[in-house]
This record gives structure tokens, sequence and C-alpha cells, in this order.
């Protein structure tokens, strides 16, 4: 197995989504304090914020949005920190990444056309907030300099952490990038002599059966870490209702339309040809099909039913054996298919 096989089925999408978060953290000198090496290890004061918190929630909206977007249609993978996007779903994804980057730089632009105005809006709260600092140091009678002097002190730190307006844009960015992992390849040899040429062809291939073995046994650990979360993803909510079953508690409908939600979700991405998994979304799905919430809070059958199911699906998924592995790894061979962006 390698990972020329995975990555006929899918794809590793890195998300790099920034922006001007409008903080600064909060100094010592900003309250006037003196703190030594052990006091700054212990002490944190904490941030303050440049402009009003609504002028940057729209670009927390965007991101929450896109990240959440990326992540219902993929599988942590782990040896990059990107994520796995089978074939199916890459232009779902890449189409979404485009529509919420338009957005992102539609408010961008609207931003930096507003920025000077927010700037020159907060000035008189900042001017406020540096005489409640100055009074408060005054009223300990810790203060060595005139309010002015403060001020003007306390205005020029703050007012460093704000970016040029001509270097605005750079603080902002909506990108992506697909990407697949592929084995090292063999350089070029040098002429050589034929000694030479059969020493250094025992010791490329001794190398080359080397990477060989390591890209199988990282690919291998690849399907297995996928294949973990997607069942891990069904554990939570099965859990969740589980335990409320056991204890006599009330199940909501929201937790049975939560775990139906799952089950569409986690077949979707079932990529890998998890047979186990499969056959676990069927009797899950099949458990409650024609099932309410009320049924399982009233009628001791349905709850008993419920709970049956639901124990022994969740023992099903539980572990992750090496047979499914191989199982999976050796059914990526069959039916190879490629996909272009």
């Amino acid at each position: 197995m390698k990972y020329d096989d995975l990555f006929l089925y899918g794809s590793l999408v890195d998300l790099d989504i920034g922006y001007w978060k409008a903080q600064r953290k909060l100094l010592p000198e900003d309250l006037c304090l003196s703190l030594g090496p052990a006091g700054e290890k212990v002490f944190s004061l904490g941030r303050k914020r440049l402009i009003p918190k609504e002028k940057t929630i729209g670009f927390q909206r965007i991101e929450h949005t896109a990240r959440k977007a990326l992540e219902d249609a993929s599988l942590p993978f782990p040896l990059s920190g990107a994520r796995f996007v089978p074939a199916e779903r890459v232009q779902e994804i890449d189409a979404g990444l485009q529509a919420l980057r338009s957005e992102f730089e539609d408010l961008t632009r609207q931003f930096a056309f507003e920025y000077p105005e927010i700037r020159s809006s907060v000035r008189p709260t900042l001017i406020e907030a540096a005489d409640e600092v100055w009074q408060s140091i005054a009223r300990n009678g810790s203060n060595g300099a005139s309010r002015e002097d403060f001020e003007r002190a306390f205005l020029a730190r703050i007012e460093s952490a704000y970016p040029d307006p001509r270097e605005l844009g750079r603080k902002f960015r909506f990108s992506w990038r697909f990407f697949a992992i592929t084995a090292p390849k063999n350089g070029t040899l040098v002429p050589e002599s034929a000694i030479e040429a059969t020493e250094r062809a025992r010791v490329r291939d001794g190398v080359r059966q080397k990477v060989a073995a390591q890209e199988e046994a990282e690919v291998r650990e690849v399907i297995a870490s996928m294949a973990r979360d997607l069942r891990a993803q069904l554990m939570g909510p099965i859990s969740f209702v589980l335990e409320k079953v056991k204890r006599g508690e009330s199940v909501n409908e929201r937790s049975l339309n939560n775990i139906r939600r799952i089950c569409d979700r986690v077949q979707g991405l079932n990529f890998l040809g998890d047979a186990k998994l499969d056959e676990a979304l069927r009797e899950l799905q099949g458990s409650l099909v024609g099932v309410t919430a009320q049924e399982v809070r009233t009628v001791d059958g349905v709850r008993a039913q419920v709970a049956t199911a639901f124990s022994g699906i969740a023992s099903e998924i539980k572990t992750l054996a090496d047979a499914d592995v191989e199982t999976m790894a050796e059914s990526l061979k069959l039916g190879r298919r490629r996909f272009r962006i």
C-alpha cells in the first residue's frame, strides 16, 4: 500500500485564514507596574481590545463557517496536520471555500475603508481609559508622572499596536491548497565503473526497499487513524444516549436526530471501505427507524430495544483490529480513480 494508492481516493487540504484580531497584550508599564523575572512568570495581565468587538466578529464567523464545512467533509490526516477530503467532496469544498473567500475579501475591503474612522472613534475611549488608570495609580500614591505625561505615553504605546493603513491588507488572508504526499524518488546516478555500478545498485535496492517498507507502514497507520476517527464520531453520541437510557433519564428528539445526522455524515466519509463501520451504520440507522424520543422515554420495550442495539453497536466499533486495516488497505488498490481540480 503506497501513498499513490491512498491519494487516488482523495486529497489533503490545507486551509489558512488570518485577520487582524485588533487586540494588544497588556504590558506592566501600561499600569506603571515593575515586574521582575519571577513576577513575569506568575502574572498575566491579559489583553486590551483596540477596536469594538463587532468590527471583527464577521471575520470570526466566516472562519468558523469555513473550518466547520471542511471538518464536516473531511478527516484529520495525522502526518501533516491538514484534512483529507474524499475525491467526491473535493469540488464541493472548493466551491464552498471560494464563496466564503469572496465574502471574506468583501468584508476586508469594507473594513479597510472604515479603518481610519474606526480609529478616530475609539480614541476618546482610550483617553478615558488612560485617565482612569492614572487616577487609580494616584490613589495608591505611586504615580511618578503628571497626568498629561502618563496619558501621552499610554496612548503612544496603544497606538503603536495599530497597523499602518497601507499595511493593513497584509493582516488578512484566506487561502487553501489541495495536495498529496508522495514517496521520495530516486535521483539520477553519475557515471561510474561496472564494480561501482553493481555496488551502488545493491545499496540503492536496499534503500528502495527500506523506503517502501516505511511508506507502507506510514500509510497503514494513516488509514487506521482515519478509521478510528470515523468510529469515534459515532461513539460519542451513541455513548451519550446509551448512558441516559441506562440511568433512566429522558432522551430528547434532538439527541436522536443528531445521531441520524452523524450517521449520514460518517457514511459519506467512509471512502476507506470500512465494512464493520458500514454494518454498524446500517444497524444504528435501522434501530432508529420510526423511533421517537417520546417512545424511548415512555415505552419500556422501545427503551430496551434502543439500549440493546446501542450497546451492541458500541462494542462493535470500540476497537480497530489490524485485520480491518489490512482489508481496507487492500481495498483501496482496487478500482483506482483519479480526479482533477
